[in-house]
């Protein structure tokens, strides 16, 4: 690979080194001069060769062993030269594919070796279907001899040649121990498996059916195990046979994973010490650093590799500083030494460095790491102390005792808390009364709170004059007399600070060590939490409601009172879980609850159901509805839920709906009614006037006839024809007014009158057929209703005769159930030119208005017969005025 893809050697090489030899993969570290510096297990047993035999080798040098000529020669041509793009490569000896890859840096260059499938061209990566069908036994033989799990199954289909399962017909050796199951063969996998991934099916399902091989890694839970698999159809494409090839990588999966966690881990933790690290090569050479030393030193990574660390050493440390390292490296001991080392802004600051060499077991020095601790402060008191050394001699008895004494106060003071932190020093009369206290020590949190009025010797109640008004003055002096701890929360509301502290005194000598902390949120939030509690008990006690959770992992259900009102379940009865919905639910509500409680405790989101339960002798709707609540870390924790009795509203929306249906069918009622009155008035108007009027002329014509009869021959036809059009304009009219008021329905019922539409419709070109069938249900119909069907069905009849093009049969049914009545009507005529929902004549929008106030529904189509079909559907028990 290009010098500029390459990395160093990983920072986690010291920490990590152990989970190099458990990777599946190989690993081999070339230094600079081609020498094997590193190997590990893995690239040894695809070598042929220990490792011990090959680390220190020149790579040209090295003997092939296992190696193909080529892969030993692209090997022995690293030094001079890195690949340009990964290489793949075969194994005889151990059947496996490679691709080698390197990475260069200025000392290393580190090749990685991994397994990879066959490529698609070479005819050993994926066996044919053809020879593996023609010789079975044979490759099964071969099979049997890897190290690598083998089967032969049969997919199994649904009736859509969906694969739903599959059967093991043969395994290898190696089968039980890649997978775990045992005794496979005949069974199939839902048996061993139940919960097997869907996706295992779908793949083998589809190199089954299309016999395209596939090669892919996959995880199966369920066995909880990562697989390498290759799969290939054998024997008859009817057959369904599919052999797999698979390896269980579970390991190297865990390992890799293991790894990069050992590595971020030590990036983490080397770049929060402090400490300056880095290491360097077996030679000396620096390889990496960690993130301090370039932000203290202001250099970047390149110019710290190789002895870029010197250019940063204080000029008169340099040469003895590299003089040292170097003797340290040649000798390959530890070594121990201070200097001064240049931070970014020029400032040079003394460090104590530490290096030391990581060797294998044999003793060969793999790398040098190294420390620099920062020990400037500490030298500069040195350096002072040997300054004043004379001085200090002279006051050692008199401060070793201070001294003592400050180092026992220090202690008890980080004993006592990590708050706000005072040492107080009691200040007494005369009569050797408290009547104060002055500060000795404070912390910074402390000085924080006080803005810095609390230095050493300053009154206690002079910064805090309140401090009398309040029980703690007091209580200080207890701890002081007695030695008492104490320990108390309050509101200090002085000086301007309304803050909550909890305040513990511990007793300090003759005085005491104050700690304070503040909990003014947490005292709030309490008050904040125990109103929002009152709400939302008064607000459970109105809604007739209750609140409640459950968690997830104790399975535990809790309920508020206002549950166990609802319930009328007595807070001291036994634990309630779920299922109490299940023992209240009303049989219609049973399967409700059965979904409620399966969805509560598989912890579903989006719960949200309506029961009904008996309670108390009575029946309630009861609304349940709860929301998913994680935790800290993004996993579902809790259900927190709600039951809310709706009856009253629900019983307030059924009076509503029954007030509106009794409207609505009222309003049809009278609509139907003003109808037929106006068609009983046109049908006398036109039976007493017209028809008596064209009775009359018809008369008159006839008078008439003897003298027009004498006239020209015309005179008599056009008499005759007159007298014609007369009597058929006679029968329309009379035919007309008996449809408008049919007194056929007054007289026998529906089913005569339903008969009688198709019997006064039907022609030679157009035979109408109809049907009644309403038994006994006739007779339990309101006049009303019975003259609404007649009116619909005298229309869809109708509308067949005038609008069925080419229409020469057609059917009209009239049906009864116990629960609607059922008009139908069909033709086999040209059917709707038009969608028939948006039509905007006078026939079928009427009847749709109807049908909407009768409650029903109508519905067109095309018919069974070839034309159109109208169905319209009444309900009966929405019709209690019809």
């Amino acid at each position: 690979m290009p010098d500029s893809a390459c990395s160093s050697l990983p920072a986690a090489a010291v920490s990590a080194d152990w989970l190099l030899d458990t990777l599946p993969s190989g690993l081999l570290v070339l230094d600079e001069e081609g020498r094997i510096r590193r190997l590990n297990q893995q690239a040894a047993t695809w070598w042929g060769l220990p490792a011990g035999q090959l680390v220190g080798q020149l790579i040209a040098d090295a003997p092939a062993a296992a190696l193909p000529p080529e892969l030993h020669a692209a090997l022995r041509q690293l030094p001079q030269e890195a690949p340009t793009a990964s290489a793949t490569y075969f194994l005889p000896q151990h059947q496996q594919w490679l691709s080698l890859v390197s990475q260069r840096q200025q000392a290393y260059c580190v090749v990685h070796w991994q397994p990879v499938a066959p490529p698609a061209q070479e005819p050993a990566a994926l066996p044919s279907e053809a020879a593996f069908s023609a010789n079975l036994t044979a490759y099964q033989t071969f099979f049997q001899a890897i190290d690598e799990g083998f089967c032969v199954i049969e997919m199994l289909l649904d009736h859509q040649s969906r694969p739903i399962d599959y059967r093991f017909l043969s395994t290898n050796s190696v089968f039980e121990r890649q997978t775990g199951l045992q005794n496979v063969v005949g069974r199939c996998v839902s048996e061993l498996a139940p919960s097997l991934e869907q996706h295992w099916f779908d793949t083998y399902g589809h190199v089954a059916l299309t016999g395209e091989p596939l090669r892919f890694e996959q995880r199966a839970a369920e066995l909880h195990r990562w697989f390498n698999v290759l799969a290939f159809r054998v024997g008859e494409p009817a057959q369904r046979y599919v052999a797999v090839l698979f390896r269980d990588d579970t390991a190297r999966k865990r390992a890799e994973d293991a790894l990069r966690q050992s590595e971020e881990h030590f990036r983490v933790v080397a770049n929060l010490v402090p400490d300056l690290l880095w290491t360097n090569a077996p030679q000396g050479a620096t390889d990496w650093c960690n993130q301090r030393w370039l932000e203290y030193t202001g250099q970047t990574l390149e110019e710290v590799l190789g002895y870029g660390w010197t250019n940063v050493i204080h000029p008169d440390d340099r040469e003895q500083s590299h003089r040292q390292f170097q003797a340290a490296v040649d000798a390959g001991r530890p070594l121990y030494l201070e200097h001064r080392i240049r931070s970014a802004s020029g400032e040079y600051r003394w460090f104590q460095v530490r290096v030391i060499p990581f060797t294998q077991q044999q003793g060969q020095i793999l790398q040098w790491v190294g420390a620099a601790t920062d020990v400037h402060e500490r030298r500069l008191v040195a350096e002072a102390i040997a300054e004043h050394k004379l001085q200090l001699e002279r006051q050692v008895a008199e401060r070793t005792q201070a001294l003592e004494e400050s180092q026992e106060l220090l202690r008890s003071v980080f004993e006592a808390s990590v708050n706000s932190v005072s040492v107080l020093k009691a200040v007494r009369d005369t009569q050797n009364e408290i009547i104060d206290f002055e500060y000795v020590l404070s912390n910074q949190i402390s000085r924080l709170y006080n803005n810095g009025a609390n230095d050493p010797g300053t009154s206690y109640t002079s910064v805090h004059p309140g401090i009398r008004q309040t029980v703690l003055f007091q209580r200080f002096q207890e701890v002081v007399e007695s030695g008492q701890r104490v320990d108390v929360e309050l509101f200090y509301g002085h000086e301007d600070i309304n803050q909550w502290f909890r305040v513990i005194a511990v007793k300090l000598q003759d005085g005491l060590v104050v700690m304070a902390e503040n909990i003014t949120d947490r005292r709030t939030y309490e008050q904040e939490q125990a109103y929002s509690l009152q709400l939302l008990q008064q607000a459970e006690e109105v809604s007739l409601m209750g609140s409640w959770e459950y968690h997830l992992a104790e399975q535990r259900m809790q309920w508020s009172a206002g549950m166990h009102r609802l319930y009328h379940w007595a807070s001291g009865n036994n634990p309630v879980t779920p299922l109490i919905y299940l023992k209240y639910a009303v049989p219609e509500s049973y399967a409700a609850a059965e979904k409620l409680v399966e969805q509560l405790l598989a912890g579903s989101t989006g719960l949200d159901e309506t029961l009904r339960l008996r309670l108390n002798g009575g029946e309630k709707t009861i609304r349940v509805k709860a929301i998913l609540v994680a935790d800290a870390e993004g996993q579902p924790a809790r259900l927190v839920g709600m039951d809310v009795d709706i009856s009253e509203r629900q019983q307030l929306e059924q009076e509503n709906l029954r007030l509106r249906l009794t409207q609505q069918q009222g309003l049809f009622a009278a609509v139907q009614q003003a109808r037929e009155v106006e068609r009983r008035r046109v049908a006398e108007g036109l039976h007493n006037g017209v028809g008596q009027i064209l009775y009359a002329t018809k008369l008159r014509l006839e008078q008439l006839s003897p003298h027009i009869r004498h006239l020209t021959p015309d005179a008599g036809v056009a008499y005759r024809e007159s007298s014609q059009l007369l009597g058929e304009a006679i029968r329309q009219i009379r035919d007309l007014s008996h449809e408008l008021v049919p007194h056929i329905l007054e007289s026998f019922g529906l089913s005569t009158a339903f008969l009688d539409i198709c019997h006064k419709l039907s022609s030679p070109r157009l035979r109408l057929d109809c049907r009644s069938m309403l038994a006994d249900a006739q007779h339990k119909l309101s006049g009303a209703l019975q003259l609404a069907l007649y009116r619909m069905a005298q229309e869809l009849a109708q509308n067949i005769v005038k609008h069925a093009p080419g229409a020469t049969q057609a059917l009209v049914r009239l049906e009864a159930t116990a629960e609607e009545i059922l008009l139908r009507a069909e033709d086999n005529g040209g059917g709707f030119i038009s969608d028939p929902s948006q039509s905007t004549g006078l026939g079928l929008r009427s009847i749709r208005n109807q049908v909407a106030l009768l409650g029903g529904t109508m519905t067109v189509g095309v018919s069974e017969l070839g034309g159109a079909r109208v169905q319209l559907h009444i309900p009966l028990t929405s019709l209690p005025i019809l």
